[in-house]
């Protein structure tokens, strides 16, 4: 189903909210997990700077960037994850887990 939604068609009795909050989610979960340490003696505060690329639906990217859980510029071709950005990431891979 997440690809009839990305292609713009909706299945019937589909709710979009709740499919588009899954989307964004794995797609932030699948940046997490791609992601690397950008330089491990530079830090932002007390966290490492946490960069993948940015190779995942637009949509979605300005989506995340505007819930403050990515960052990026449109020439960049990669993401920097934000701290929420990395909680909600780890959060998400926990779901379905048992411990």
């Amino acid at each position: 189903m997440i690809g009839l939604v990305l292609h713009g068609r909706w299945p019937e009795g589909g709710d979009f909210v709740k499919e588009e909050k899954e989307i964004e989610n794995l797609t932030l979960l699948l940046i997490y997990l791609t992601s690397w340490d950008e330089n491990p003696k530079k830090r932002y505060g007390d966290r490492p700077i946490i960069r993948a690329w940015k190779g995942y639906n637009f949509a979605v990217l300005d989506r995340l960037q505007e819930k403050g859980l990515i960052t990026f510029t449109r020439g960049a071709k990669s993401v920097y994850l934000t701290e929420n950005g990395v909680k909600r990431a780890r959060e998400t891979g926990k779901l379905g887990r048992d411990n």
